[in-house]
């Protein structure tokens, strides 16, 4: 069969859909009913996933029988299909149709491409950008569609307003949305690669010209940001196209590039003529990322944007780099192919994540569970993988110079290092940091520790001592620390403070009781001295393991009905200000749920089960409370409370717990 009107893969494929049966499973998987007529081997129609497979789009087969592999052109020949090509078959390749038989020139595949409003809109919409019909028309935006395939062509044009190459956006036709395509930009009906600079002159007088990267950026920046529409837009497309700039720029008295905050951008702006200013934004969004025009509009932050731009001098893209520089490094440059390639040290990486404080703490009866940590000041926290994601990303590479190798920035390295973060800093690799069993430093029976910003306040019948972080013998959870400066006072200053302090007052006041029959108040000093008691017992989160208890706050009762409103909550709020307190809505809780408990925390000190009902199940909780509460959070291990470090339990209530 001589099909002389064959001229590229998607032509013979037609042909080859023609004369024989498959199952489609996707664009790239199309799978033979029957025998395969390259190999011979059985393709069962009856079974849903035939031995034969075909991708299209990549010019590729294979039968997953024998492993045969073979081409288009191969399988068109195994049928009878004869494709002609360049060299009637003589040369050594010929087997094999190349996408460049037939060159069809960038402008004519412009003239081919269709104007669609409606589409072109729906994309710029998903940037926030609205564009009217006259403006694409002005901006010579079109589309075009190949092989399934549809996109948004921008014309490149030179100095003589000849289109020399066509810049593309694959996008949805359902959504809009940009989407990534591996199609091959060269041969008929596809579009050249993206060389060159779109130029939109709005005016012929325009003395002033702005280069960006991309259209959108270009466009976001015409539209919305003052004093912009008189001036010309020029447009590149890619590192390599900023050359290409220069030609348009002799008539313009002043130009101005601004550029991506990325070391491809500066490494394109070196190929600008030196007329050229060099503009670069320091706005970073959230994660630290870069920022472009069109990203900062959509983030309602364009004028903070505009205002960021920063100059770059030309001396300090050639800057010579210095190692010297550096306050860590855990990468290095490889070369291949020539070029300079940017490679993370996954041992230099966890060397560093030591220096930086980072171990597995041992938990547990038998050191069998095992907790990410990081200890700096004698101050412990607790660290899950997103957090040291994080503390890389946003606090330590802010640390680093504009140069972090002879050959790439800062950015290539946020760049590279976010692509694989997930695997840098993956469990597995955390696993091989140093393992230790820490002691914490805990109220002992005589003493007691208070953690505030400015030290540890030490309490014993000797007196009250504030002590520098870097002098205790064992380091704390540094979630336990108040957020306060604290002060000692003399005995003096404390007891006039003691008198003035509204805190005292309101305890005297829950210890003070109205006669009903005369209405006259009378206040409790042995109730008084058993409510200090409570709030010490409280407050010492020494455990003795003999006595372990819960407390119980419950309304006086007259009438056999439950009061309110006489400071159980305020008693409790009050004890939250010195002690990591965790509280629970005691009408809420269901302890037949396995996460009911899942606010817990290894730092935890007290547990309040706050305003429990009738029937709450005390016999729940017996056992947390004479042994240990078991820590259950979800997609994390099961942890125990060591018994000495149990936290102690206060249970708020209008009625009587039975």
């Amino acid at each position: 069969m001589y099909t002389p009107n064959i001229t590229n893969d998607n032509e013979i494929w037609q042909q080859i859909l023609s004369n024989l049966n498959f199952k489609r499973f996707s664009d790239t998987d199309y799978r033979l009913k029957g025998t395969n007529p390259i190999c011979g081997c059985p393709s069962d129609s009856s079974n849903n996933s035939p031995a034969t497979s075909i991708n299209p789009e990549k010019n590729t087969g294979l039968c997953y029988k024998c492993d045969k592999g073979f081409n288009l052109y191969e399988l068109a020949k195994a049928i009878g299909i004869v494709v002609p090509t360049k060299n009637n078959g003589n040369n050594k390749n010929s087997r094999r149709i190349s996408n460049d038989m037939l060159t069809i020139s960038a402008e004519q595949i412009y003239k081919t491409s269709n104007v669609d409003h409606e589409l072109i809109q729906k994309y710029f919409q998903t940037r926030r950008l609205q564009l009217s019909n006259e403006f694409i028309d002005q901006l010579g935006l079109k589309i075009n569609r190949y092989n399934g395939k549809t996109s948004i062509v921008i014309p490149i044009i030179n100095p003589k307003q000849e289109i020399k190459q066509l810049c593309q956006i694959f996008i949805s036709t359902k959504t809009g949305e940009k989407v990534k395509t591996e199609q091959n930009l060269k041969g008929k009906g596809l579009l050249r690669r993206n060389d060159g600079s779109a130029v939109y002159k709005f005016n012929k007088d325009h003395k002033e010209a702005l280069i960006f990267e991309g259209i959108e950026d270009a466009l976001t920046y015409y539209l919305y940001v003052e004093d912009a529409k008189d001036k010309t837009f020029i447009v590149v497309f890619g590192e390599g196209n900023f050359k290409n700039a220069n030609a348009h720029l002799k008539q313009f008295e002043v130009v101005t590039a601004i550029l991506d905050d990325d070391a491809s951008s500066l490494n394109g702006a070196k190929k600008l003529d030196n007329k050229v200013k060099l503009l670069q934004p320091t706005l970073k969004k959230e994660d630290g990322s870069k920022m472009d025009c069109n990203d900062a509009y959509k983030l309602g932050v364009l004028k903070k944007w505009v205002d960021s731009l920063q100059k770059i001098e030309r001396e300090s893209i050639d800057a010579p780099f210095d190692k010297n520089n550096l306050p860590f490094c855990f990468w290095y440059e490889e070369f291949g192919d020539g070029k300079p390639k940017l490679k993370i040290n996954s041992n230099l990486l966890l060397e560093f994540q030591k220096s930086d404080g980072f171990f597995t703490m041992l938990q547990g009866e038998f050191h069998d569970k095992k907790i990410l940590v990081r200890l700096e000041d004698n101050k412990l926290k607790e660290f899950d993988i997103a957090d040291i994601q994080s503390r890389l990303v946003n606090l330590h590479f802010k640390k680093l110079p504009y140069k972090i190798s002879e050959h790439f920035i800062l950015d290539d390295l946020k760049e590279r290092f976010l692509n694989g973060i997930n695997v840098y800093v993956s469990q597995p690799r955390l696993n091989a940091l140093p393992q230790q069993k820490i002691e914490l430093l805990r109220d002992e029976k005589n003493k007691s520790f208070f953690f505030f910003e400015n030290g540890v306040v030490e309490v014993s019948k000797e007196g009250i001592i504030l002590i520098p972080y870097s002098h205790i013998e064992k380091p704390i959870w540094s979630s336990q620390i108040i957020s306060f400066e604290i002060k000692i006072l003399t005995d003096i200053e404390l007891h006039t403070a003691i008198e003035s302090f509204n805190f005292f007052k309101f305890l005297q006041c829950i210890c003070t009781q109205r006669n009903i029959d005369n209405n006259n108040k009378s206040f409790d000093s042995k109730r008084f001295g058993s409510l200090l008691t409570v709030l010490g017992y409280l407050l010492h989160n020494f455990n003795d393991e003999r006595y372990t208890k819960a407390i119980i706050l419950l309304d006086t009762v007259f009438d056999g009905e439950p009061n309110g409103g006489t400071g159980k909550g305020i008693l409790c709020r009050a004890i939250k200000e010195l002690r990591k307190v965790v509280r629970i809505d005691g009408k809420k809780i269901n302890f037949d749920e396995t996460f009911a408990l899942d606010s817990l925390t290894l730092d935890t000190q007290l547990v309040w089960y706050d305003d429990v009902n009738k029937n709450f199940p005390f016999i729940k909780i017996f056992s947390d409370i004479t042994e240990s509460y078991t820590l259950k959070q979800k997609f994390k291990q099961t942890l125990q409370f060591e018994q000495r470090n149990n936290p102690k339990t206060i249970i708020s209530t209008n009625y009587t717990i039975k």
